[in-house]
């Protein structure tokens, strides 16, 4: 997860697993078993409840993993991409969330842009990041990589 855009955690993290269903009946039955089973989505850091991202068109539901290890999501009507794709940047806000039953304050507003535009150089997130790219100082087994190590991965 990049930690510099304004959703994310302040320190490298897993973010969340997505499991891709058939229909939004299996995404539903989903959400309902892990709300049964105690896995509840209390942060409601990526969603509010059942929602819709814009930019896949993807009915999706987030819950909570236990221990706050990051959150699961279920996910189905998504979008593909074919050779017609045009690459295109909006506001994360506006991209992120089409609708939603309680939308996270961050994505609630009519100050949300509508605009598009191509981003080759991806500089619309520069307003939203929290700090300039790379300068946080990274811990424990992260810190060991090299720059040959990364070129491995």
């Amino acid at each position: 997860m990049n930690c510099d855009l304004p959703i994310a955690p302040d320190h490298f993290k897993f973010m969340h697993i997505a499991f891709g269903m058939d229909d939004i009946d299996e995404v539903m039955l989903g959400a309902n078993i892990m709300d049964f089973k105690g896995w509840k989505n209390q942060s409601m850091n990526s969603s509010g409840g059942i929602s819709r991202h814009r930019i896949s068109s993807a009915i999706y539901y987030y819950c909570d993993m236990p221990g706050h290890a990051g959150e699961a999501e279920y996910h189905a009507d998504t979008d593909y991409l074919d050779d017609n794709w045009v690459p295109r940047v909006w506001d994360f806000r506006f991209g992120s969330l089409l609708w939603s039953n309680n939308a996270p304050p961050i994505f609630r507003g009519d100050n949300i842009p509508w605009d598009m535009q191509f981003d080759a150089d991806r500089k619309s997130f520069d307003a939203f990041r929290k700090s300039t790219p790379g300068k946080r100082p990274i811990g424990g087994k992260l810190a060991e990589l090299t720059e040959e190590d990364e070129h491995a991965i």
